[in-house]
């Protein structure tokens, strides 16, 4: 299939210019912990991880003013895990649910909490490579020769 020129794209609409050939768009990157986006409210403990987070991303340079909601959901999502587990430790592993005949034993709520800011947490790790496994996959794709250590054939 032949490619349409890029006046007749414009002219469409469906011009974009991080597709073209050597017009790929850069992200600004940040030099300094950012202010939290507007909309979002961080309590201390929230805005501790969020300059953590952000301090993090800026030594590896990765982080971009694109990725702040993302910082944000994460921190939120590391902070609710972190008061689940609180709240497990506090009341125990297991709660009483009141039934008809009675209790019975419940595995506690909170545990789902942590189940869904785990995902959380692991989807944002992933995608910035932030664990050894995910580097590894991050740069293999860059198209860099790895240099071989001693034992790879």
């Amino acid at each position: 299939m032949e490619k349409k020129p890029l006046e007749i794209k414009k002219l469409q609409g469906t011009v974009r210019p991080c597709r073209e050939t050597g017009n790929r768009m850069e992200l600004a990157k940040v030099a300094l912990p950012p202010h939290v986006p507007d909309g979002y409210d961080l309590n201390d403990e929230e805005m501790q991880i969020y300059q953590d987070v952000c301090t993090t991303m800026i030594g590896v340079g990765l982080l971009t003013m694109a990725d702040l909601d993302a910082i944000v959901t994460y921190t939120k999502a590391r902070h609710a895990m972190k008061k689940a587990w609180q709240a497990v430790d506090l009341e125990g592993v297991t709660v009483d649910i009141p039934t008809a005949a009675g209790t019975t034993k419940r595995k506690h709520p909170a545990f789902m909490v942590i189940a869904d800011c785990f995902q959380i947490t692991k989807d944002f790790r992933s995608k910035f490579g932030m664990t050894p496994s995910d580097r590894e996959r991050l740069s293999m794709g860059s198209g860099k020769e790895q240099e071989k250590g001693e034992f790879d054939y």
